[in-house]
């Protein structure tokens, strides 16, 4: 490490990029998490709020803050455009040197940013995580449960790749800490899957290595699972289906069958280009989109499995599976 680089990280600039919709009775709780980290981060903070055109009180409760916090910049939609059309334009508006995204139903803790920069001044290229609490809900009330195995990314590009593939939705490292210069080199407007934020990660983690700081807690609030797979209950107790959630009012979303080939793009990278063939037709198992590559994909999930453990230092935190983050 040069101490350039620690210079630079240790007085350095970051966007807190919050992509809301219908959040009031979490949105309060995130912001307020995050400016009292932000006090202990030496440099800027700039704390974006993109609302998707909630129709509760989540837009009132994010001005209230913002005329107590001036750094505090909302953007917003007058109609829900879906989760995609959120990213994007928190994405677009990152001028800073590094930035996180965090849900706005999510939170954490008051050394979470400041833990965050020392690790990042002691790495070159990296993107960093905490430690994760899922905060679950059962019929007495909210849980605090640790996760305690992680996602520890091979430094081997074609091994992190299949990682990527095989246990892509280990998503929480998504709302790693980034360097912003990955964003340019991110096709923003051709991403068009539901899963924006999987494809996403992708294309961070084919430019930057992951590491964690394990001192920080980061806090993701899940549900149980209710009414199907795709069933979600707002903050004003009302059932959402869950698809028209993530998509809004969009038309130009495709559905999970085109996430294959999109997740291949983003791996294009550091992917041999004779394994894109072979790995698109996985993924396509991956989504039940034929009999055969599903059983494909499952066999060579189980196979590959194994060797990435073994290889590449891999530890995974089995979720349960009737939990939804939110």
């Amino acid at each position: 490490m040069s101490d350039e680089w620690s210079s630079v990280s240790l007085n350095s600039s970051l966007s807190v990029l919050i992509p809301a919709y219908n959040e009031s009775e979490y949105i309060e709780q995130t912001l307020r998490s995050v400016i009292a980290s932000a006090k202990n981060w030496q440099g800027e903070v700039r704390i974006i709020v993109f609302d998707n055109g909630s129709t509760d009180k989540t837009n009132s409760i994010i001005r209230q803050i913002q005329a107590e916090h001036a750094p505090l910049v909302l953007l917003e939609s007058r109609i829900n455009m879906g989760s995609r059309y959120s990213w994007t334009h928190l994405l677009s508006a990152v001028t800073t040197d590094f930035f996180i995204i965090l849900g706005a139903h999510d939170w954490i803790s008051d050394n979470y940013l400041n833990l965050m920069q020392k690790t990042l001044s002691e790495n070159v290229d990296v993107a960093v995580f905490g430690r994760e609490i899922m905060v679950v809900e059962t019929d007495s009330g909210w849980i605090e449960k640790p996760i305690e195995n992680y996602l520890v990314l091979s430094k081997n590009s074609l091994l992190k790749a299949l990682q990527l593939v095989f246990f892509q939705y280990h998503n929480s490292i998504a709302h790693s800490i980034f360097p912003s210069n990955i964003i340019g080199k991110i096709p923003l407007q051709k991403i068009k899957v539901i899963h924006f934020d999987l494809v996403l990660s992708f294309y961070f983690f084919s430019q930057v290595s992951l590491t964690y700081n394990f001192d920080a807690k980061f806090y993701r609030r899940y549900r149980n699972q209710i009414d199907g797979y795709f069933a979600h209950i707002n903050s004003a107790g009302e059932i959402e289906d869950r698809v028209e959630r993530v998509i809004g009012a969009s038309s130009e979303l495709f559905s999970d069958e085109y996430i294959s080939k999109e997740l291949v793009a983003a791996l294009h990278d550091f992917l041999p280009k004779c394994w894109n063939a072979p790995v698109e037709y996985i993924l396509r198992g991956k989504y039940r989109l034929t009999g055969l590559s599903w059983f494909a994909f499952r066999s060579s999930r189980f196979i590959f499995g194994k060797i990435l453990r073994q290889k590449a230092n891999f530890k995974f935190a089995k979720t349960d599976l009737n939990l939804l983050q939110l």
